[in-house]
């Protein structure tokens, strides 16, 4: 039988995954969740993803689903008044809703913080 190889380098630096070589703090763009893929911070670090209130819950779905994201905030002259979720579709369309004529703020829930948010 073959030994195992010893894999660690010097003085314990650099171990060879990305995801381990990140410090305490800020996650690196390339640092993958526990389930693979890139992790929530790496991809809001890659760009705001945001759905208008007028949209279809078809075109909110596809988004999410190119993105990788299950949420979307909901905006309506740049502010964002809510989110829509992948089970917030889900519900609108059991209880009978056409995703494709269905405009989002019919199926998203309203935000209930106080502040407006403003992008």
């Amino acid at each position: 039988m073959k030994a195992k190889e010893n894999t660690r380098s010097p003085a314990g630096k650099g171990s060879g995954s990305p995801s381990q070589n990140v410090a305490m703090g800020a996650p690196s763009p390339t640092q993958e969740s526990a389930f693979g893929g890139p992790s929530q911070t790496s991809r809001v670090a890659a760009g705001v993803r945001k759905i208008s209130s007028s949209a279809m819950l078809s075109e909110a779905a596809d988004r999410m689903r190119t993105s990788g994201l299950r949420r979307l905030p909901v905006v309506e002259n740049q502010e964002i008044i809510g989110t829509i979720s992948d089970r917030d579709i889900i519900k609108a369309v059991a209880a009978g809703m056409d995703p494709r004529t269905t405009p989002v703020k019919y199926a998203m829930k309203a935000d209930q913080g106080t502040a407006r948010k403003t992008l």
